[in-house]
This record gives structure tokens, sequence and C-alpha cells, in this order.
């Protein structure tokens, strides 16, 4: 028994020494995907608070709108997951995401109104709607917005 729990200590340290030399490693890559970021975006200041978004590509539009765990980078991985080449991908980051701070009164119908900003400043009258998860209530909003 002496044994088992020696062996069994050992590699919980072991796997502990692999943990502090894993967390500095994944503190650094962390830290340039970071400063990676705002190198493909643009903020726009709307009537409805700051944007952040970023056009991709050639061809229709698509407005892409992420879930909870991204910001328009997840927007452009979804765009070209899901729909692929020959679209214009236009994708935002949401209300509190990146670098698109939450306004006052933020609400989905805020968010869309922002939305259509956005699009009218990049001259954009016709646009695919994508929007995937917690993306989902504000691409609805747009989308009831122009009926």
């Amino acid at each position: 028994m002496k044994k088992l729990l020696l062996v069994a200590g050992l590699a919980a340290g072991l796997a502990g020494g692999g943990m502090a030399l894993t967390y500095p490693r994944y503190r650094r890559e962390m830290r340039g995907a970071k400063a990676r970021l705002p190198a493909g975006s643009r903020i726009l200041q709307t009537g409805h608070g700051e944007l952040e978004y970023a056009v991709l590509g050639e061809g229709r539009p698509a407005l892409l709108l992420h879930g909870a765990g991204g910001g328009y980078d997840q927007g452009l991985w979804l765009g070209k997951l899901a729909l692929g080449d020959g679209y214009k991908f236009v994708a935002v980051s949401r209300y509190g995401y990146l670098r698109t701070p939450i306004p006052p009164n933020a609400s989905i119908q805020r968010q869309a109104a922002a939305y259509r900003d956005l699009l009218d400043g990049l001259n954009v009258q016709k646009v695919v709607v994508v929007g995937v998860s917690a993306g989902g209530p504000s691409a609805m909003q747009f989308a009831k917005r122009l009926l």
C-alpha cells in the first residue's frame, strides 16, 4: 500500500511540475494571440456605441455574428467554415467582446442598429446574416428590423 501511495504521489508531483512548465508557455502564447487580434480589425464609432469589425474576402456580403466564445475572429472562422469562398465576410465583435465595449442601455435592438450603421458605412445594401449561439438573438433582431 505504501508503494502504491508513493507511486501516486510521484505521478501527482510530476503532473504538477508539468503544469508549472506549461503555464508560462500558455501565458506567452495567449499574449501573442492577443497582440495579433487588433491587427485584423477596425473600430467604428456608431450612434449605438463603438463596434469592432473586420472585412475579409470578395463576393456576396455576409454579416457574421459570433457566439459566446470569441469575437470578430470567431465570426471569420465561422464564415469560412459555414459559407466557404465567394463571400465578403463582415465579422463583428458583439457588445462586450474583444475591443467592443458594452454601451449604456445595451440591448439586442441597439446592437442590431449598430450592425445597420456598420453596413451603411461599408455601403452594403443586401447581406446574408449568420448568427451562431449567443449571436443568434441580435441576428434575428437585425433581420426583423429589415422587414
